[in-house]
């Protein structure tokens, strides 16, 4: 059984003295010394030398500072492994989420995955929206919530769908346009609108076929494969049209997020690489069969 008395007893020999230990501890001069008194008393030895310079430890003293130390090593190892013991089976998901992919959509799905499943744990991580996502799979993330460009043939990532968002414009609060709450690209006559460049996704790649086709007055300026903060801040600056989704009509101060009335859709949802651990592989089924049941 471990005494209370002892804790004292180290804090006396850290401060070499009964006054500072008992300053340290908050107690009385006195508290301090019938503690330590008891206490050779029950051990039926002498721990401290006393002398007007101070005190020392004897022999026995020495011996029980050091078992004492021991002890709390051995206890806080004990501590350790036993917690170790309590989540052996607990599995960690980090989830990277920032400004442009926040993982809120996937936030609804948590307290059902943990009915299914209680040792699942999850970890939210941001990163830059610069950053190249997907290339952060595997390597700093398990998986991430975001819109989902690339061809249903795709061999890299597995996608699992949590709904779709639509596309709208976005423009300048000053823009001649700013005033409408909602627009077709028959409105956008002689105006430049900013398109992921071609390749770059499969839906992107159909509304710019359906401009050239359909609208060919519209010219079209290129954008980079992957919307970034700095995509708004360049259409921000400008008099140009952005093709944006809905999710980031608050994205920007100065910008205003118009409703398009031709209906295009972008599915968002689940991103993980193919073949990755079978803790994914769990987590994954864990999911599709909450989902299924919706």
């Amino acid at each position: 059984m471990y005494l209370p008395a002892l804790d004292i007893f180290l804090k006396v020999v850290e401060c070499g003295s009964f006054s500072k230990a008992a300053k340290e501890l908050y107690l009385t001069h006195t508290a301090i010394i019938k503690q330590m008194n008891s206490l050779e008393e029950m051990l039926k030895v002498k721990l401290f030398i006393r002398s007007p310079q101070g005190i020392k430890l004897t022999e026995a003293g020495k011996v029980l500072a050091y078992k004492i130390d021991e002890l709390k090593k051995m206890s806080q190892q004990m501590i350790k492994e036993v917690q170790r013991a309590g989540t052996h089976n607990q599995k960690e998901f980090v989830v990277g989420t920032s400004t442009l992919y926040p993982c809120e959509s996937f936030m609804n799905l948590w307290d059902e995955i943990q009915k299914e499943n209680t040792n699942f744990q999850l970890k939210i991580q941001s990163f830059q929206d610069d950053q190249h996502r997907l290339d952060l799979l595997d390597k700093d993330y398990d998986f991430i919530v975001c819109p989902y460009n690339l061809n249903k043939q795709n061999n890299h990532y597995h996608f699992i769908p949590l709904g779709k968002y639509r596309f709208c414009l976005m423009v300048h609060k000053n823009h001649p346009l700013a005033s409408s709450n909602e627009l077709s690209f028959q409105d956008l006559k002689h105006q430049t609108i900013r398109i992921m460049k071609e390749g770059s996704s499969p839906i992107n790649d159909q509304i710019r076929q359906d401009i050239l086709k359909h609208y060919p007055s519209i010219m079209i300026r290129d954008i980079a494969p992957s919307y970034n903060t700095e995509t708004f801040n360049e259409c921000a600056l400008s008099q140009d049209i952005l093709l944006s989704l809905e999710c980031w009509k608050n994205i920007h101060p100065s910008l205003k997020a118009i409703s398009l009335k031709e209906d295009y859709f972008l599915p968002y949802g689940i991103v993980c690489k193919r073949n990755s651990s079978q803790k994914m592989e769990e987590f994954l089924t864990v999911i599709e069969k909450i989902l299924s049941k919706e």
